[in-house]
């Protein structure tokens, strides 16, 4: 976590720290705010480019109590028409694969430095509702919230041909990438998990952190299930 105190803010939230580190500080509610943060973190787990994103402390300049800072990359350019030279397939694939797992491809950007892609925007991943948690209602939001991301997850059937066909990428070289991406969230283990749960604590309540451990290992469950299931289909 980054102490608020620590950065100078330009406009429109940009702000820096002593080190002249750049950062797009945004803000939300605890979900939005958490839902970026959790993203970056698993492309992360997939050694997928992915900027540096770090949670903000409470301060009386934004106007939130949630804010997250993400390192600017130099040399940003966005992605806005396919198709991608080979060298920025493979990691638009797993790009694509993140934001297809955790239902957010509607809402991402891609963006490239010539030698990398990066994805942005996971502001509405895991079909989570943005919501304070406060009060009773912490437990029935939580509730709520992991029925409507299993609700997704039932539709994720790896039938990519209408994606592969908006990047123009075939859709067996796309389909095989996605299925590769997708097991590698074997790797994320519990231990992963608590440090992401040290993290969190650091600025969201306890029903915030106890969803996202949930629905991580709801989606490991369901990959896990749904490529045992239909292995000889993949092989095809």
């Amino acid at each position: 976590m980054i102490n608020s105190n620590d950065l100078t803010y330009k406009p429109l939230y940009y702000a820096y720290d002593d080190g002249e580190r750049e950062y797009i500080v945004t803000y939300g509610n605890s979900v939005t705010i958490a839902n970026e943060f959790v993203a970056h973190w698993i492309c992360e787990k997939h050694n997928l480019p992915t900027a540096k994103t770090h949670l903000v402390s409470e301060n009386g300049i934004i106007p939130s109590d949630y804010a997250l800072a993400i390192e600017c990359v130099e040399g940003l350019r966005r992605i806005k028409e396919p198709p991608l030279s080979q060298n920025l397939q493979d990691e638009f694939i797993g790009h694509l694969t993140v934001g297809y797992l955790l239902g957010s491809l509607d809402t991402m950007r891609f963006y490239t430095d010539s030698e990398h892609v990066y994805a942005f925007n996971y502001r509405n991943a895991f079909h989570f509702s943005g919501s304070s948690f406060s009060g009773n209602d912490d437990k029935e939001l939580k509730k709520e919230n992991i029925k409507s991301y299993k609700k997704y997850l039932h539709s994720v059937d790896f039938d990519i041909s209408e994606l592969a066909e908006s990047w123009c990428i075939p859709i067996a070289t796309l389909k095989e990438g996605i299925i590769t991406y997708s097991m590698k969230l074997s790797t994320i283990t519990n231990k992963d998990l608590i440090s992401l749960e040290h993290e969190l604590k650091k600025l969201f309540p306890k029903p915030v952190i106890s969803m996202y451990k949930k629905a991580i290992i709801d989606l490991q469950l369901y990959i896990e299930k749904f490529i045992s299931a239909s292995s000889s289909d993949f092989s095809e």
